[in-house]
C-alpha cells in the first residue's frame, strides 16, 4: 500500500492481525537481543502492544535479551512498557551436572552424538570456563568443533579443547580488566547521561557563532560611519567561545 505515515502503518497491521485473529491464528513478535533497543524503539513496542479487539491481544510480543534488559526495564523511563509485561522469566546459568546433558542435547539435535566427538571429562571443563552460561558453551563448543575438523580429530582431545578454553577465559579477563563493556552496558549508560535529548552536535557553537559575528559586524560598521572603531563593541562581538563539541559534552556527562 501507499504508507505516509507511521499511522498508515499502524492501520495496515491492525487490518493484518485481525485477519489473523479471524482464521483463528495466533501472532507473536519475538524480539532477541532487546536490551540493544534505543528508548524511542521500545516506546514503538509498547505501542504495538495496544493492538487489541474488546477481548483480546492481537499480538503477543516476548522480549529476550541479557541480564541488562532487566536493568534497563526498571529505569523510570520504561515504566509504561514494565507495566505491561504480564510474565517476566530469568534463565539460571546452569549448574555443573547440568552442562552435560545440555550437550548431549545439542549435538544430538545436530544429528550427532556427544559422547563420539566430545573426550571424557569435557563437562568439568566447559563448566569451569563458562560458568554454565549457555551462551558461552555454545560458543566454546562451536570453537573446539571447528578447531577439531581443521585437526581431524574425533573425538577432539582434551588438550584442544583445553587450549580453546583458555582462549575464551583470556579473551574475558582482557575485557574485563580494559573496561570493555557490552553494547547493552553502553546503553545503560547512555541512558543514565542523557535523560533528555540534545541538538545535533555543534548546532549550538554554530548559533552562538553567528549570533556575536553579526552583532559585531553592526557595531563595527556604525563605528566606522562614525569614524572610530568601536573597540570595546569588537571585544564583545569575539569573546572565546567554547570548543566544538564542548556543549554536546556537558550534556553528556
Amino acid at each position: 500500500g501507499n504508507f505516509q505515515t507511521k499511522a498508515d502503518y499502524l492501520i495496515a497491521l491492525n487490518q493484518f492481525l485481525l485477519r489473523r485473529l479471524e482464521r483463528g491464528l495466533n501472532t507473536v513478535l519475538v524480539i532477541d537481543e532487546a536490551q540493544n533497543l534505543a528508548d524511542g524503539l521500545l516506546e514503538q513496542v509498547r505501542l504495538l502492544s495496544n493492538l487489541e479487539t474488546n477481548t483480546e491481544k492481537l499480538i503477543q510480543i516476548v522480549l529476550t535479551g541479557q541480564p541488562e534488559l532487566r536493568d534497563i526495564l526498571a529505569s523510570p523511563v520504561m515504566a509504561p512498557l514494565r507495566q505491561r509485561i504480564a510474565l517476566e522469566h530469568h534463565v539460571q546459568p546452569l549448574r555443573e551436572h547440568e552442562v552435560e546433558p545440555y550437550l548431549e542435547h545439542r549435538m544430538r539435535v545436530a544429528g550427532s552424538d556427544y559422547a563420539t566427538v566430545f573426550p571424557s571429562g569435557a563437562s568439568r571443563v566447559f563448566y569451569a570456563t563458562c560458568g554454565g552460561c549457555p551462551r558461552l558453551i555454545n560458543l566454546l563448543a562451536d570453537r573446539v568443533l571447528l578447531a577439531g575438523y581443521s585437526a581431524q580429530e574425533r573425538p577432539v582431545s582434551l588438550s584442544l579443547l583445553e587450549r580453546k578454553a583458555k582462549e575464551i577465559a583470556d579473551a574475558r579477563r582482557s575485557r574485563a580488566v580494559n573496561g570493555l563493556a557490552s553494547p547493552a552496558n553502553d546503553s545503560l549508560r547512555s541512558r543514565a547521561r542523557a535523560p533528555r535529548a540534545l541538538p545535533p552536535r555543534g548546532s549550538r557553537d554554530r548559533a552562538r557563532r553567528t549570533r556575536p559575528d553579526r552583532r559585531a559586524a553592526r557595531r563595527a560598521w556604525r563605528g566606522t560611519r562614525s569614524g572610530s572603531p568601536s573597540r570595546a563593541g569588537a571585544a564583545r562581538g569575539t569573546r572565546a567561545l567554547p570548543a566544538a563539541g564542548t556543549v554536546d559534552r556537558r550534556g553528556r556527562c
